[in-house]
């Protein structure tokens, strides 16, 4: 079973370049444009691993990453 990561960030380019890179590496990944389908996500699914963009529009990266936390702490 491959290790499941979400990647967030806001550059559409950002994501997809990360995405095809882990998948190709073996990686089952999801993404969000946005904080608020971040949380959704984690909520629905479990991830592995996240990789977060801290210079966010929507939310500041390191109160994304807390709320995160706050629901999977494990993640």
């Amino acid at each position: 079973m491959a290790l499941r990561i979400l990647i967030v960030d806001d550059e559409p380019d950002i994501v997809d370049l990360l995405g095809e890179i882990l998948e190709s590496s073996g990686f089952e990944v999801a993404s969000a444009l946005d904080a608020k389908t971040a949380l959704e996500q984690v909520k629905a699914q479990i991830f592995d691993a996240a990789i977060v963009d801290f210079n966010r529009p929507d939310m500041n990266g390191v109160m994304l990453h807390r709320q995160i936390r706050q629901m999977d702490e494990e993640l």
